[in-house]
């Protein structure tokens, strides 16, 4: 379980230290740092899975290069995870060498490579997924597989997941039948189609054909249905976004291994959720974490009907001063929390006292 993150010089972040819980929600404005949070975790869980030669070339990657992640004006990024006694550190040079260093300390021993006694924080972060979840990924027929489907960040292979859990009979796929009912009321189950699905792929080298010659064929695929009520059935789709996103989410929440993961890093947890369906989701996401105590999920979100569902512990408020620097608090810190929570719904108070407190005099509300 992450309990302190500290950030330092990754993209528009210059130094930010903040506080980790199973469920944290990080809220406020518009660039100002959510989605470098979820970055930095998700940096360093790819570091804890990867070979250093691995590591180096995902940071010649388009989204991950290193030149755009280290602040301007910098040389050095840095990311400290802190779990108990254990501790990670990520340190992303702008320019190698040195290419990247991944260290850890466990306690008050002197810093060392990242070893596998670590196991704990380590594994931790290796079953780290960041979300970027695609309504219409989601919604993708997949290829029929003899092996464990896999579900993408984006949410593609989720047909695969569901139908594989099915097969599975270990009731893991009607907990996550049921979970999305208590959000979408409407929703009763999944069923799965056979398709073909039309790939194009490169033929191999062969005389006369120096390869680079794409072919199109056509292979055995499911497609995602969802059923509600009165029997209405239809294609996933068709489905609305908010169903499909909810539908992803909880699967990975109550999928068995190998597919569920132990922290799931979610950009806009309100997106495309009517304002009942937020709360649903909330509610439903701390009862997996309550059952599940190795579970960790670290979200965002702009909705104020969002955050009244939420504990007022488990809300991150996060600010910026006037020189452009990122500072983050508990929302309980606020002075007057404690006396408004009692009269306010978390979003009420949130909504009410803002961000500018985070770095400077506190406001109240009237």
């Amino acid at each position: 379980m992450l309990d302190r993150l500290t950030i330092t010089n990754l993209k528009g972040i210059r130094s930010l230290t903040i506080g980790m819980r199973p469920f944290t929600l990080l809220v406020g404005p518009n660039a100002v740092g959510k989605t470098t949070i979820l970055d930095a975790i998700y940096l360093a869980s790819e570091a804890a899975r990867s070979h250093e030669n691995a590591f180096v070339d995902f940071l010649r990657g388009e989204r991950w290069c290193r030149e755009d992640l280290v602040r301007v004006g910098q040389e050095l990024l840095q990311v400290e995870i802190l779990s108990g006694d254990a501790r990670i550190k990520l340190q992303i040079a702008r320019v190698p060498p040195p290419p990247t260093t991944v260290v850890i300390a466990v306690g008050q021993s002197p810093e060392g490579p990242l070893k596998d006694e670590h196991q704990p924080l380590v594994q931790h972060l290796r079953e780290a997924t960041g979300l970027r979840l695609d309504a219409e990924q989601i919604a993708r027929p997949v290829p029929a597989s003899l092996g464990a489907p896999k579900l993408s960040p984006d949410g593609f292979g989720l047909a695969g997941v569901l139908q594989h859990l099915h097969g599975l009979r270990d009731g893991s796929l009607e907990s996550i039948e049921q979970a999305t009912r208590a959000v979408v009321p409407r929703f009763q189950q999944v069923k799965f189609e056979p398709t073909r699905i039309h790939l194009q792929e490169p033929l191999p080298p062969s005389a006369g054909n120096l390869g680079g010659t794409l072919v199109w064929r056509y292979v055995p695929g499911v497609q995602l249905r969802l059923v509600f009520d009165d029997n209405v059935e239809i294609s996933a789709t068709h489905a609305s976004e908010g169903t499909l996103l909810t539908l992803a989410i909880l699967a990975l929440a109550h999928a068995p291994a190998p597919f569920r993961r132990r922290l799931l890093l979610i950009e806009d947890l309100d997106r495309g959720l009517h304002p009942a369906a937020q709360a649903g989701l909330i509610k439903a996401l701390y009862r997996v974490l309550e059952d599940n105590p190795d579970l960790q999920v670290v979200a965002t979100t702009h909705s104020a009907d969002l955050v009244d569902a939420c504990d007022a512990e488990d809300v991150r408020v996060l600010g910026m001063d006037a020189r452009g620097d990122t500072a983050a608090r508990a929302l309980t810190e606020h002075p007057e929390a404690a006396r408004w929570l009692k009269l306010l719904r978390v979003g009420e108070f949130w909504g009410t006292v803002g961000e500018d407190w985070v770095t400077g005099p506190p406001t109240t509300p009237t």
